[in-house]
């Protein structure tokens, strides 16, 4: 405790700790041991701390003053703290600081996380400089078991916690609200939850994708909110429908509950298929704020549900609420309200706005005590088993 580590090369700042053994900083709350740059005076003076398969634990510790390029990183990418490959052991920081890290024209990152195991709490990324697209935690590659409690993220360009394009949950983990934060952000693509995967949704939490970003699930999503802490899917601008490609279920199951899905509606990986005799694949469309196909071992389950102000803006293709195919499905006493762009078609079959479209020679869906209101198109229950149960449909 109270030691201060002076890292890096005094006139280029290019310096960092590299941890392919074990790293243990263990400091006291009036005493923290501190990382920083031979001259201790400002940020972007040298590269981090990085574990390439080493373990280690920070606890009450200082990381300042990096924004070098880091570790097996990209040109002018930075982290205060990378992680790439630890899966024996973990990397764990506890009552942390990760502050000051700025560089000019460098993509700022707090944590990176790769592969890797890892535990972050009670700490605090602030003062991340640079690019507006810097995160103070980020997730890439595979995503293997790691908990997330209890961070502070503040005075960052954007204070969220981040995942990369096809970054893949290949164990269990769980989001969950954090002290001060923005959200989770899927970054411009899918976030997949490999069959090995299980994805576990916190009450209170936001989840965030922009237009070309869903929850892509193979293996398994449980998403309980309660009623005074519901969890939200939104898009990243948060302002209206066609934003982003929503949940899609391709072989994985789900539990939903006391959820709001919002503002999707661009096509998402779930591939179009014709229902042979009466709708091409292009009829049906490549859209739905929820999409599944091939759910049969299990179920997707949504409970207080809500699914509201999803639609596709193209005026040339019909867009879908909900796209099941050869599933089992259960929505019960949950709200599907104002879905189905202005934009597409209302008003000529085959091409129109379908609320749900459920098909496929093995669909078994069960549609119990929910509200269908002011939705543009269709309810279409095309193919398969169904069991309908004190349904109300208005508007």
């Amino acid at each position: 405790p109270g030691a201060t580590v002076h890292v890096g090369d005094v006139n280029d700042g290019a310096g960092m700790l590299l941890v392919r053994g074990n790293l243990h900083a263990i400091g006291a709350s009036t005493q923290p041991v501190v990382f920083t740059s031979p001259t201790d005076t400002g940020p972007g003076e040298w590269s981090g701390i990085a574990f390439d398969g080493g373990a280690g634990a920070l606890r009450h510790a200082t990381v300042r003053y990096t924004g070098d390029e880091c570790y097996n990183c990209g040109l002018y990418e930075s982290a205060a703290i990378r992680a790439i490959n630890v899966l024996t052991g973990a990397v764990t920081i506890e009552s942390s600081q990760i502050i000051s890290a700025s560089k000019p024209s460098h993509l700022q990152r707090g944590i990176w996380i790769e592969n890797s195991h890892a535990v972050v709490s009670d700490t605090l990324i602030s003062g991340l400089g640079g690019e507006p697209t810097g995160a103070p935690l980020y997730f890439s590659g595979n995503v293997q078991t790691a908990t997330i409690t209890g961070n502070r993220f503040q005075g960052n360009p954007r204070n969220r916690i981040v995942f990369a394009p096809q970054a893949t949950l290949v164990s269990a983990m769980t989001w969950g609200p954090q002290a001060v934060y923005e959200g989770y952000e899927l970054d411009n693509a899918d976030f997949i939850v490999a069959p090995s995967g299980a994805l576990t949704v916190a009450p209170g939490t936001l989840v965030m994708a922009p237009r070309n970003g869903e929850l892509y699930v193979q293996g398994q999503l449980q998403a309980l909110g309660t009623p005074t802490q519901p969890i939200t899917f939104t898009s990243l601008t948060n302002t209206g429908m066609d934003q982003w490609s929503g949940l899609s279920f391709d072989g994985g199951t789900g539990l939903l509950r006391y959820v709001t899905v919002r503002y999707a509606g661009y096509p998402n990986r779930i591939p179009e298929v014709a229902l042979s005799g009466y709708y091409e694949a292009w009829h049906i469309g490549g859209s739905g704020a929820i999409a599944a196909r091939n759910v049969l071992t299990g179920e997707l389950r949504l409970e207080h549900v809500n699914i509201i102000q999803n639609g596709y803006g193209w005026s040339w293709r019909p867009d879908v609420a909900l796209r099941l195919y050869n599933s089992h499905v259960v929505i019960a006493d949950s709200l599907i309200a104002d879905n189905g762009s202005p934009a597409a078609r209302v008003d000529m079959l085959p091409e129109t706005n379908f609320t749900i479209f459920a098909y496929g020679p093995n669909t078994q869906l069960t549609l119990e005590r929910n509200t269908f209101e002011r939705n543009r198109g269709l309810s279409v229950l095309a193919d398969g088993r169904f069991t309908l149960d004190a349904n109300l449909i208005r508007d």
